[in-house]
């Protein structure tokens, strides 16, 4: 039924986002509940499907408390690599949104990640507001490239110029998905003038 809702309003799901995973997500050292949350994830990209999403959003981990942070990248890496075959499967990409979850602080380290998974159903989200605060999005997209298929992007300042540019020279194709802030008016007026320079007329 919400599949052919979506195809009737003549959108297209851009991806379905999962909520939170049982224990430490698919980082968790308790075995029941890393499979738990892997099933939880095997189960959003059956939904995904079904609405005809071509996406599963994922916050796969944060590290913290009793997991350090050398447990939690291998636990993602061991984890997602086994749920690759899955979203191949069904044909739905995962989207790791690594925003604030401590295991990408860096583009080369998210890259490197991506890369050990070696899977073209895996890719990953690029939130704006999150990696101002670690450095330069454009750096980030061009060394990214093509492992970015979401660019989460909001009223926040940001060199919109760079950052469009940087996604034509990396020859990026995915969404931009703009979520909710604050003052309406005023979020509409400068996500205006960000996507009118990303999206281009």
């Amino acid at each position: 039924i919400l599949r052919r809702a979506v195809r009737e309003a003549g959108i297209e799901a851009s991806g379905l986002c999962l909520g939170s995973l049982p224990g430490n997500g698919l980082a968790e050292t308790d075995q029941a509940l890393r499979a738990a949350a892997m099933e939880a994830v095997r189960t959003g990209l059956e939904a995904a499907s079904k609405i005809g999403a071509s996406s599963l959003v994922i916050r796969p981990a944060t590290f913290g408390g009793d997991i350090d942070y050398q447990t939690a990248y291998w636990g993602v890496l061991e984890s997602v690599g086994k749920l690759r075959f899955d979203a191949q499967r069904r044909a739905v990409r995962i989207v790791l949104d690594m925003a604030g979850s401590g295991l990408a602080s860096s583009p080369m380290e998210l890259r490197s990640l991506i890369d050990q998974i070696n899977s073209a159903w895996v890719n990953t989200s690029l939130d704006i507001d999150h990696v101002v605060a670690l450095g330069a999005p454009q750096d980030w997209i061009r060394l990214l490239g093509r492992r970015v298929t979401h660019l989460y992007a909001s009223d926040a300042p940001a060199d919109w110029k760079s950052i469009a540019d940087a996604l034509a020279d990396c020859w990026c194709e995915g969404y931009i998905v703009c979520r909710g802030v604050q003052d309406a008016a005023k979020s509409r007026q400068r996500l205006g003038e960000s996507m009118s320079v990303l999206v281009p007329r």
